[in-house]
């Protein structure tokens, strides 16, 4: 059975022959290809090359090790609260407390070297060691006694093991972002040294860290469920792919969409980027709160505009390009089983990418960085993430891109390949994350070839990014 399935699964479908056509545009793909070598060649050079990589490594490193302390902390209070108080197990403090530093040793060590030359990965070095009830050696606090920022020289007096005042207290509550969990622990730190109420409880809320890890096993188990359902039906006949948007294009329509695809991406990335650098908008290069909803209207506006465009000299409808309502049920809930089906192939994508690249930069991504307590951030965030990307990268990638190497190449793995590969080097957070994001690419683009629609893709990628997002705010 499986034999026949795999087989069954590696079909081409058969499209209507299109009509011959002479009017090639080959300029059209070497602008799309020269488009693409930039933007990778960016991200390399920003992840090795010169003072900005320098600073992103910094940020990317002390990231990583910001979640691997609050990830520690959270599975030794999960422990203490389900295994020691519950189960017959004594509790055993200072032997949780060894094996949570013997976890965290590597990591910190690795950071000592950059207490240096940054004021974060400082505080993060010393709220951990505090935390784990080291000693933090008052020149390892040089950055922070010596900075412009009060609230930074008064962390480097709370680290000294000086006593606070609520008064500074208060002003290293309003002076750190709390983006970070080593700022949210500083903060506790900060209240415990002053006697005041710390709510160190709270900061590691076992309950939603229970259910995120409840809600991931369970999307785990779902996944690999679906995969053996859609093997089976593969096996018995049903199923088959229907094959892309666009399936029947002539050579001449393919290197049109070349050109279309080319104008998405330079929309896709150019607007963003020359919105973060208006004033009012931006900060740093990125868009603001109303930056980026100024930029997601500019960019619908510019996309509408773009699909409007002939392909060589044929209009094409929203149906064809394989935006439609026709089953639209039953492409949303394959999109939501598409998702599930995503997430095993994403875990293993993601351990294999750290054993390839390990010791590369990598960096977390600017939404997850941004999550605040705001209702107006967070909404702006949500529709960007569960709404704006999926639309957008999809239209560019699947919609387009993937019919035109289709047609080209003669061969769907091609284009699956390549559009899940320009997917995943389209985010900005390294190159150990190329690999899991192409994963989820293959699967977005296996889905518009078995449905012949963008819907379940669209589906898909907002079902996962709404879930990585509310999955980062319970574990935050």
């Amino acid at each position: 059975m499986w034999q026949t399935c795999f087989e069954r699964m590696s079909e081409t479908p058969s499209y209507p022959s299109p009509p011959p056509s002479s009017s090639r545009q080959p300029g059209y793909w070497i602008l799309l290809v020269l488009l693409l070598s930039l933007l990778v060649t960016t991200q390399i050079q920003a992840s090795f090359l010169g003072g900005e990589a320098k600073r992103r490594q910094v940020e990317g490193q002390v990231q990583t090790v910001d979640q691997q302390l609050k990830l520690a902390l959270s599975q030794e209070a999960l422990w203490d609260r389900f295994v020691v108080q519950w189960g017959p197990v004594a509790k055993l403090p200072t032997d949780r407390q060894i094996g949570v530093a013997a976890a965290l040793r590597e990591p910190l060590e690795k950071l000592v070297p950059l207490t240096e030359e940054s004021d974060a990965a400082t505080l993060l070095w010393a709220a951990a060691t505090y935390e784990l009830g080291g000693e933090v050696p008052p020149e390892r606090l040089w950055r922070l006694a010596n900075s412009q920022q009060r609230s930074n020289r008064l962390l480097a007096k709370l680290y000294r093991g000086e006593a606070l005042a609520p008064g500074e207290v208060a002003e290293i509550e309003k002076g750190l972002p709390r983006h970070a969990f080593a700022e949210r622990l500083a903060i506790v730190h900060a209240r415990e040294r002053a006697g005041l109420p710390s709510h160190h409880e709270a900061l590691l809320d076992t309950n939603r860290f229970l259910a995120a890890y409840l809600i991931i096993l369970c999307g785990l188990g779902g996944g690999l469920i679906v995969w053996l359902v859609y093997l089976i039906v593969r096996a018995t006949g049903g199923m088959r792919p229907e094959g892309p948007p666009l399936a029947s294009i002539t050579p001449a329509e393919a290197d049109s969409l070349a050109l279309r695809t080319t104008l998405l991406i330079l929309v896709l990335v150019g607007v963003p980027t020359l919105v973060g650098l208006l004033p009012g908008l931006g900060v740093g290069g990125r868009p603001t709160t109303w930056g980026g909803v100024a930029s997601g209207i500019v960019t619908f506006g510019l996309y509408a505009w773009v699909l409007r465009m002939p392909l060589a000299g044929r209009r094409v409808s929203l149906a064809e390009f394989g935006l439609s309502t026709r089953h639209l049920g039953r492409h949303l809930g394959l999109g939501f089983l598409g998702m599930l089906a995503t997430l095993p192939i994403f875990v293993g994508a993601f351990l294999l990418s750290q054993k390839l690249f390990a010791g590369l930069p990598q960096f977390q991504h600017e939404v997850l960085g941004a999550m605040d307590a705001d209702p107006l951030r967070l909404l702006v965030l949500y529709t960007m993430v569960a709404i704006y990307a999926p639309l957008t990268e999809e239209i560019s990638l699947r919609g387009s891109m993937l019919p035109a190497l289709r047609r080209i190449s003669g061969r769907p793995w091609v284009a699956i390949v390549v559009t899940s590969l320009v997917f995943g080097a389209l985010h900005s957070t390294g190159i150990p994350t190329w690999l899991p994001l192409g994963a989820i690419g293959a699967m977005m683009a296996l889905m518009t070839y078995q449905t012949g629609s963008l819907v379940p893709a669209i589906a898909l990628h907002a079902t996962y990014n709404f879930g990585v997002f509310t999955l980062a705010l319970l574990m935050r």
